[in-house]
């Protein structure tokens, strides 16, 4: 399986996303880390660019179009203070979550040591109905949510060769129920895998 592992940005936001396949240059080097000094829900925000969310994107004018890709998250959640972890996987890319849309979420789950984490999605989208769908499967603290349809489906997609517009992009958050500053989520992969 070739692969397309965008991590965010290429250069600044409002660059158009780079083509698929391609070496990625001026891309923030994982890991990203999301603190957990509150019990807000937060967006894992990019390490090069720490104003902007950390985003898995589909470029414009892929082969991707009505086949099916993954997108794959992993790496630990540490914890400082027993409590409940919380991850969600939006369609996105604001930091103002208002303005994306969850498609996936693991619940809350009891969280009493630090642990890794893995999330695996397979989508499929389509310019014709202007949709992507998909199903998400979770494993936190060794406990597998059951893999899901995802919440929402997204409409408005178009795989158009526009500047500067993804066909589709993806963000995480994280939300602890207890503020621990010995407590975050280190994502060592985040990424769109075809």
């Amino acid at each position: 399986m070739s692969s397309n592992r965008s991590y965010g940005p290429t250069v600044a936001p409002g660059v158009a996303p780079p083509a698929i396949n391609t070496v990625q240059t001026a891309v923030a080097a994982l890991p990203a880390t999301l603190g957990a000094a509150v019990t807000t829900e937060q967006v894992l925000m990019n390490p090069g660019f720490p104003t902007v969310p950390l985003t898995a994107l589909i470029p414009p004018g892929t082969v991707l179009e009505q086949r099916q890709f993954e997108i794959h998250a992993s790496g630990i959640a540490k914890i400082g203070a027993a409590g409940n972890l919380t991850l969600k996987l939006y369609a996105g890319q604001s930091a103002t979550l208002g303005n994306d849309v969850v498609i996936a979420s693991t619940g809350a789950v009891a969280m009493t040591v630090s642990v890794p984490f893995l999330m695996v999605a397979r989508a499929v989208f389509d310019s014709v109905t202007g949709k992507l769908s998909g199903v998400v499967k979770w494993l936190v603290n060794n406990v597998i949510v059951a893999e899901a349809a995802f919440t929402s489906i997204i409409t408005g997609i178009n795989n158009a060769p526009a500047l500067g517009t993804a066909a589709a992009s993806f963000l995480l958050t994280g939300t602890f129920s207890v503020a621990n500053a010995g407590s975050g989520l280190v994502v060592q992969e985040f990424a769109v895998n075809f």
